[in-house]
């Protein structure tokens, strides 16, 4: 009994790749998109709140063509059915946002940053195959699974498209998880599910398209998405600090303090069960059926199988390497040029600069700049920019910047003013 409850005890804790966050609470945030086309035809995708006025980012191909949209979400009595429609959408970069009244549920906070390989991220959503062997009421209960970040590079949904950052990641996506989120360790959305592997094979003469199963699964970075909303002033919560180990951290500690209250009355029950007299808890077939005669003139169980629509086939993407340059240039008050070359993979991560080299990516040789006066990331089309607490302030476009939140513009002909020194930015190609 004491080697049992140690074991049980030992389960409850070895929690690997324990997240900072209540999936519960994330779970809030998720729902399922139903879009019906013309002739009854419809499909299923994901969506996820983004802010307090019940609008939900999904991808561009879940809603396309509906002529009636909805949203259903897990609610006491079981799932609950709402209204929606399309607010904006952008095939391009696949993204929509549409709006749910009266839907009332949490938005989650979106990551600009650029995740790091191998970081842990979570992908929240509904995939269609997980509902061949669920009943309806299951059809609101989201999937989650696990996985690591694989890489971010820069790639487009069509060969035509400009390109733009997309995160390659592990976690497990199929057919209905489309526009769903991307969660990094503290719960923040780093990207928007949208593609997996897919080849084209000849089927009976025709060419048919294939999913691929290969633990590669792609989503867009959220930095498209903040850009989008940003020019059409849609509200958002974002957050620029990434998750740092501090908070990931706090939200383990929590999780450690709640495993060990469920261990010790796990342990209780444990110890009250191995000491209550042993009773017969397994029989026969022919036992069973003597003591249920009935039974025996039962029809038999059908299997039920959800009746809900097909699921978005995820779109395939054709990536392509970029060898674009962001280029500042400008000059001091004194007259000095300045001129400052970066290349895209190393603006997708984001550079930071000031005045001191120690601590900077790029060092700026004037007293009106803090040692570490300003990040900036993006790629070819947008460029984001932060304050880091500068003393002499920065201006985007001559706009001033926060240190609370980014801004976003278009990356060429941009103009960034730190301290007293005033740059032009172009994207080389």
């Amino acid at each position: 009994m004491f080697w049992a409850a140690l074991g049980c005890l030992f389960f409850i804790f070895h929690t690997p790749h324990a997240m900072a966050f209540d999936i519960d609470v994330v779970d809030q945030s998720v729902v399922r998109i139903v879009a019906m086309g013309s002739g009854g035809n419809g499909s299923t995708g994901t969506g996820f709140v983004i802010n307090d006025h019940d609008q939900i980012a999904t991808n561009h191909h879940v809603v396309e063509g509906a002529k009636l949209l909805f949203v259903l979400v897990k609610d006491d009595e079981g799932r609950r059915r709402v209204a929606a429609d399309v607010v904006w959408a952008d095939k391009d970069r696949d993204l929509a946002v549409i709006s749910a009244p009266g839907l009332g549920r949490p938005f989650l906070k979106l990551s600009t940053t650029t995740p790091r390989k191998h970081t842990d991220v979570v992908a929240v959503g509904f995939p269609g195959r997980a509902d061949d062997l669920s009943d309806s009421e299951a059809v609101v209960e989201s999937t989650v699974t696990q996985g690591v970040i694989e890489r971010v590079f820069r790639g487009s949904w069509g060969n035509d498209d400009a390109p733009f950052q997309i995160v390659q990641h592990s976690a497990q996506i199929n057919s209905g998880n489309s526009g769903g989120p991307l969660l990094n360790a503290c719960g923040e959305v780093v990207a928007v599910n949208t593609a997996i592997p897919s080849v084209r094979v000849n089927g009976s003469g025709s060419r048919t398209q294939v999913q691929v199963t290969t633990g590669i699964h792609y989503a867009s970075h959220i930095s498209s998405l903040v850009g989008e909303l940003q020019k059409r002033n849609t509200s958002f919560s974002p957050t620029a600090m990434g998750c740092t180990e501090d908070q990931i951290a706090t939200g383990n500690s929590q999780v450690v303090w709640i495993a060990a209250g469920a261990s010790g009355l796990a342990l209780l029950a444990m110890i009250l069960t191995l000491s209550r007299p042993r009773q017969r808890i397994v029989e026969t077939y022919t036992q069973w059926v003597r003591r249920n005669p009935s039974s025996s003139n039962r029809t038999p169980h059908k299997e039920v199988r959800s009746a809900q629509s097909r699921s978005v086939v995820a779109r395939s993407i054709q990536p392509r390497v970029s060898t674009a340059v962001f280029e500042l240039t400008g000059q001091t008050l004194s007259g000095e040029p300045l001129h400052i070359s970066i290349p895209m993979a190393g603006l997708e991560r984001g550079v930071v600069i000031g005045r001191n080299r120690q601590q900077c990516d790029f060092a700026l040789p004037d007293m009106s700049v803090s040692r570490r006066h300003v990040k900036i990331w993006g790629d070819e089309v947008q460029l984001s920019i932060l304050d880091l607490g500068s003393t002499g302030g920065t201006r985007f476009n001559g706009q001033p910047v926060g240190a609370s939140q980014p801004m976003t513009a278009s990356s060429d002909g941009s103009e960034i003013q730190i301290g007293d020194i005033r740059l032009r930015g172009r994207v080389l190609r």
